[in-house]
């Protein structure tokens, strides 16, 4: 019998907020997929592994920025921010080089030969998203601090939106473009956790509500 295997991120679903939006984003879109299902549950399983215990670390912005933005100390509050970007580039580095070499989540697994080749194609795109979903997680533990929730789930549904017809483009091909399969599943992944950090960014530049934090100016730009 086929399996089944969902296209939706596991970056994205981690870092919903609402239970109804989490289970939305895993049954969105689910299709026959029994080439890909092997890699892609073991290269998920990995990924939130990795993923969950490094954005715990920095979703720890939250209540220091919440208890700042409550004394009414926006610019220490803004500065916070700055720190917990730094800190989710830092753990990119490290959880990262765990996807890229992932020959103990292999083994683990005791993945076939097969498997495993599709696993590291899987990976190395996870590899990519990985950044871009820990600074988004900076960012949704500061707008969370400040009452701002609202910013993060729109985001959340946009890139749902973007990752949808893009994983299906990318795992199936289209024309000239050849299916890619697992590796297409990952690859979206990345694409979109990056168009959302890009919006993010976007957000707090351009919002006059982020002003007072001073964000900008004194380590990003």
């Amino acid at each position: 019998a086929a399996s089944v295997m969902s296209v939706m991120s596991p970056a994205q679903a981690s870092t919903t907020d609402p239970a109804a939006l989490v289970r939305l984003a895993g049954s969105v879109l689910r299709v026959e997929a029994p080439t890909v299902d092997g890699p892609l549950a073991v290269g998920s399983a990995a990924y939130i592994t990795v993923f969950i215990g490094l954005m715990g670390v920095v979703l720890a912005v939250g209540p220091i920025v919440g208890q700042l933005f409550g004394a009414r100390r926006h610019a220490a509050a803004g500065e916070q921010l700055h720190q917990a970007v730094w800190l989710a580039l830092g753990l990119a580095l490290f959880g990262s080089a765990l996807l890229v070499f992932p020959q103990p989540f292999i083994a683990l697994a005791q993945a076939t030969p097969e498997v495993s080749a599709k696993l590291q194609q899987y990976l190395l795109a996870l590899a990519l998203a990985l950044p871009a979903g820990l600074l988004f997680a900076a960012f949704r533990g500061f707008n969370n601090a400040v009452s701002r929730p609202k910013a993060v789930m729109v985001l959340q549904l946009s890139g749902l939106a973007l990752k949808v017809p893009l994983a299906a483009l990318l795992v199936y091909g289209a024309g000239p473009l050849p299916a890619l399969g697992v590796a297409g599943c990952g690859l979206s992944t990345a694409l979109t956790m990056w168009c959302v950090v890009l919006a993010s960014w976007l957000v707090l530049r351009r919002d006059p509500f982020y002003a007072p934090f001073v964000i900008f100016g004194h380590g990003l730009r």
